[in-house]
């Protein structure tokens, strides 16, 4: 008995065609988990002297009910409450923009992050630059990338909560580190920045906001470094000499309004300052004066 397996494009979707002998089964966006199984339960079966007895369209049929009811349960679509819909249209009426940057899962200001994207309606990211993968784990024996497996789908669920959008650079959390530098030699600078640039362009914020400072007072060489990536990357994101391939696939050059850096209060380490809002804010910019001013935001 022949068996392959192989994938055709459609525009309108992903057709996956099992063959086995004169035997096809058909069925639309399956779950690779899935397909796998199709494909070794028709081998294994048909080494089986019970398949003799069971006719190859009876096993086709149940193989692919379980594929489908597998793959309905991984692609289950969105559910959204009425008081969903009816913040996703009020959102409709505001154009402004916020893309926040740090370093791993649990940097970010959530509650600033609901504010922005629930309470002002403005569209709103988060870019962790890791997934967290050298966190500590006090509650399970995962550690390194299942770790980071773990954290990222933390995240994930955050952000469904707060509505705000969930962004990852190529960074690995290797652990602590004392200075920036050296996280910026073992991620490789360049390529770093290249994702913090990309998520810019294809994000397209109006406004910037960092967790850390790019010094000692971040407290980790990752905190820091994302500071001064992003900072970096405001600039490099408009101009259409930094990372030009990135502009043949979909994206093009973005020069955000502002960058602000989410100064804060929290055991010995107080970054606030009674002269942080003296910065002058641009006409075009106005609109977030009020917002900076409420969210405990520092002008860079």
């Amino acid at each position: 008995m022949s068996f392959e397996i192989r994938h055709k494009h459609n525009t309108a979707r992903n057709t996956s065609l099992f063959t086995a002998g004169d035997d096809r089964i058909n069925f639309c966006e399956a779950e690779c988990f899935a397909e796998i199984f199709c494909a070794y339960a028709i081998i294994f079966a048909n080494s089986m002297a019970v398949f003799k007895t069971i006719s190859r369209q009876a096993l086709a049929a149940t193989i692919l009910l379980f594929a489908v009811f597998t793959s309905s349960r991984a692609q289950a679509p969105a559910a959204y409450s009425s008081a969903d819909i009816y913040l996703q249209l009020k959102k409709l009426n505001v154009l402004g923009s916020v893309l926040y940057i740090a370093a791993h899962p649990d940097d970010e200001n959530t509650r600033l992050l609901a504010y922005f994207s629930k309470e002002k309606l403005y569209r709103t990211g988060y870019l962790s630059l890791t997934r967290g993968d050298g966190g500590q784990n006090l509650i399970g024996d995962e550690q390194g990338i299942d770790l980071g497996l773990i954290r990222t789908q933390e995240l994930l669920s955050a952000r469904r909560i707060d509505g705000a959008e969930q962004f990852f650079s190529r960074a690995y959390d290797f652990g602590f580190c004392k200075t920036a530098d050296e996280a910026l030699k073992t991620w490789d600078h360049d390529k770093i920045l290249s994702d913090v640039v990309w998520v810019i362009r294809k994000f397209q914020p109006d406004v910037i906001i960092t967790r850390f400072p790019g010094d000692e007072r971040a407290g980790h060489g990752h905190h820091a470094a994302s500071a001064i990536l992003a900072k970096e990357a405001f600039a490099a994101a408009a101009d259409p000499t930094r990372f030009p391939e990135q502009l043949k696939n979909g994206v093009q050059t973005w020069q955000a309004k502002r960058i602000l850096w989410n100064a804060f209060n929290f055991g010995n380490n107080n970054t606030t300052t009674p002269d942080q809002f003296a910065a002058m804010i641009r006409n075009d910019f106005a609109k977030w004066s009020k917002v900076i001013k409420e969210a405990g935001l520092r002008a860079e």
